[in-house]
């Protein structure tokens, strides 16, 4: 054969090769565009094959008229699978880094620095303490050093970190005093305190096995609770000679369990802004805990027809910022009077039990007019405010009017003479359970003095 026979035959092997490219191409392309044109999606080659064939805008045209049906999960592709040499690679990484960040921390443990390891643990951001909780190695290295109280205050670290709630700095110090009473009531009055980690343990190691087991019953107790809120009400009683008005407010929560009502107030005590020196002091604290308790509990029952329930008040004493119900300034020494929002260092047992009982709605009872229309309408109090605010109102008969006033012989009158209560001074609670805590069907409560 001659060589120009021979590439003239090749010459025609290749254009006979291309023409049949072309037609395949061309095969699919109108395979793909009858797909489309009976209703079914195109697949991966028919796209191909139609861009091809037929070029780009083609390609376009016969996407825009493929069906709404959504792709199946064969369809589609994951950018980000991953090779299980890949996975491995990165669990294995992952595991590393967690053993890297134990060692580090447990370092300061281990080496002697029990401060600085709590600090470790605070200063970690929440998912590496939260690796750290779940992780029994570390667990095990950290109870061979320490046990107890020390153990519980790293659960509380990984928990909260450096942001701690103030009311479970104050349970920690209240457990670390062994301060049953004090530990109890916080745990009453924040439901959230029964969510620190490790508490229950803590407290079996820390309080005697009936206080541990009272304070265990407290975790364990249910309840509906309902917070009344701020409201004020308005009074008028006589100083020096005229008759002043006086606004008070009331806030408080209640918690109805199956034999009592508890009434919890949170009470914020500060140095008032003038002082030179700390007013606070835990002997006064006391004398105030000691009087609200004395005074208030113990005397008031709900009733609704053979059900009782027990009032028990709860004034909790706190000293950072946080919910409260209410705010005290506190004064040294004896200074003046004092008042519902501002006390004094040495006030009495009986001070603090007057001043509680305007913190859940009581108004004063002493230098009071003699009758409600004596109340001038200028001073904008209602008829249920005259009626709490005179002698009148609270015997049921008018007296002459006097420059002095009338005092009704009780907690919240003249106190001084008689430090007893009387049931309407549990008229704002009984109104906040009745309006929020009755039980569907119930009829409404009242309330009376326990014999």
């Amino acid at each position: 054969m001659r060589v120009n026979d021979a590439n003239e035959q090749s010459s025609r092997e290749r254009a006979s090769q291309r023409m049949a490219r072309v037609a395949d191409r061309t095969a699919g392309a109108v395979g793909a565009a009858r797909s489309v044109a009976q209703g079914r999606v195109l697949t991966h080659e028919g796209v191909l094959a139609l861009q091809r064939a037929a070029g780009n805008a083609a390609v376009g045209r016969l996407l825009a008229r493929q069906p709404t049906t959504p792709a199946s999960e064969d369809d589609l592709m994951d950018p980000f699978e991953l090779t299980p040499e890949e996975e491995a690679q990165i669990e294995a990484r992952a595991a590393q880094a967690k053993i890297d960040m134990r060692e580090r921390v447990l370092a300061a443990l281990e080496g002697g620095a029990g401060v600085g390891f709590l600090g470790r643990l605070r200063d970690l951001p929440w998912g590496q303490r939260r690796i750290l909780q779940a992780d029994q190695e570390f667990w095990a290295r950290v109870r061979k050093r320490i046990s107890g109280l020390a153990v519980w205050a790293v659960q509380v670290a990984l928990q909260y970190g450096t942001r701690s709630p103030s009311q479970v700095d104050a349970l920690r110090a209240a457990v670390h005093e062994g301060n049953w009473l004090r530990t109890r009531q916080l745990i009453m009055a924040y439901p959230d305190l029964k969510a620190v980690e490790g508490l229950r343990a803590v407290i079996t190691h820390r309080f005697d096995a009936r206080q541990a087991q009272d304070i265990l019953a407290v975790i364990a107790e249910g309840g509906r609770r309902w917070e009344a809120g701020a409201r004020s009400y308005q009074e008028a009683h006589y100083e020096a000679g005229t008759l002043v008005k006086f606004t008070g407010t009331r806030d408080y929560e209640l918690v109805r369990l199956n034999t009592q009502l508890r009434v919890i107030v949170k009470i914020r005590l500060q140095d008032d802004p003038s002082n030179k020196a700390a007013a606070i002091s835990d002997k006064a604290v006391a004398r105030w805990e000691d009087g609200i308790n004395r005074r208030w509990n113990g005397k008031f029952r709900l009733r609704n027809g053979a059900n009782t329930l027990d009032v028990w008040f709860l004034p909790i004493f706190v000293y950072r910022e946080g919910a409260v119900h209410h705010t005290v300034n506190v004064l040294p020494g004896e200074g003046g009077r004092s008042s519902e929002h501002q006390w004094h260092e040495s006030d009495s047992a009986d001070t603090a039990a007057h001043e509680f009982g305007h913190m859940i709605g009581n108004p004063d009872e002493y230098n009071l007019p003699g009758s409600m229309a004596e109340i001038p309408a200028s001073m904008g109090l209602s008829d249920a405010e005259k009626r709490r605010s005179s002698w009148e109102g609270l015997t049921g008969k008018p007296a002459a009017q006097t420059n002095e006033g009338y005092d009704m012989t009780n907690l919240m009158g003249a106190h001084y003479l008689d430090a007893s209560v009387r049931a309407r001074h549990g008229w704002d609670v009984l109104e906040v359970f009745n309006a929020h805590l009755r039980r569907p069907g119930e009829n409404a409560w009242t309330i009376e003095l326990k014999k």
